[in-house]
């Protein structure tokens, strides 16, 4: 469910030199309102861009990263995700509800190389990210998730290709704030719910990255299961599985 956040497809060694780049891009993205959703919403936006490497931190691909003991085999990351708003009148299982305000997520991120091999890599990514809610007059808090994943990095020429899996754990809050129907809410179609903390679900990712002059290719599959979780019997749940699919185009305007 996210706009924000993409994991990067390498990662560099500690440099001592310093090299940035500036872009701008188009993104275009398939993502339902919260997973287990029917109602899916199609957004195109602008994207900006900007990469960072030096000494001791890098920032690409939309995280931060600090390399720890001079060895790129442990870093800490700032990791971000985010949903878009919802309006309960495009949502049939969320009819007479209030909307939903956009969230932003974020949280420190522990990642550890496991194996390495040429252009192979496999890495555990430990992030934990909290969660709030805005409509840019107030801000709430919604609670915790993470979403701990083994992923799978290849890269060959100008193409970089990853793919991770892993299992959801929320918290109570920030389940109910998307799963939750109070009883004032209910309705014969709609059960009140209340909705536990624990497992959420497991996510598989795929991506695939191409650079090509001052241009750069990116696009992005995610597939969330809520089977067994503690959401799928929130009658807000649709469907057991959710997809969510994006694109984009970068163009590098400076790169030094």
């Amino acid at each position: 469910m996210s706009m924000i956040h993409h994991a990067q497809a390498s990662r560099a060694a500690p440099s001592e030199e310093h090299h940035y780049a500036l872009g701008i891009g188009f993104g275009a993205y398939s993502i339902p309102d919260y997973p287990g959703a029917e109602h899916i919403n199609q957004v195109v936006s602008p994207i900006p861009f900007f990469q960072y490497e030096g000494p001791r931190l890098n920032i690409a691909n939309g995280r931060l990263s600090s390399f720890l003991f001079n060895s790129e085999r442990l870093v800490i990351d700032i990791s971000a995700d985010g949903t878009p708003p919802v309006k309960s009148t495009n949502n049939r299982a969320r009819d007479g509800m209030p909307d939903l305000d956009p969230v932003v997520e974020f949280g420190p991120a522990l990642e550890y190389q496991l194996w390495a091999f040429k252009e192979s890599l496999v890495r555990l990514d430990i992030p934990l990210r909290y969660g709030i809610s805005t409509d840019l007059r107030r801000a709430n808090g919604i609670g915790w998730i993470s979403n701990p994943r083994v992923k799978y990095h290849f890269q060959y020429n100008h193409w970089r290709f990853r793919a991770g899996m892993g299992p959801i754990f929320a918290s109570k809050a920030h389940n109910n704030y998307y799963y939750g129907v109070e009883n004032t809410l209910s309705n014969p179609l709609r059960d009140a719910f209340n909705g536990h903390s624990g497992y959420s679900g497991f996510l598989y990712s795929l991506g695939l990255q191409k650079k090509q002059g001052r241009f750069k290719y990116d696009a992005y599959f995610r597939l969330i299961d809520l089977q067994e979780s503690k959401r799928q019997k929130s009658p807000l749940v649709d469907q057991k599985r959710s997809f969510l699919a994006g694109a984009a185009i970068t163009w590098v305007i400076l790169d030094k």
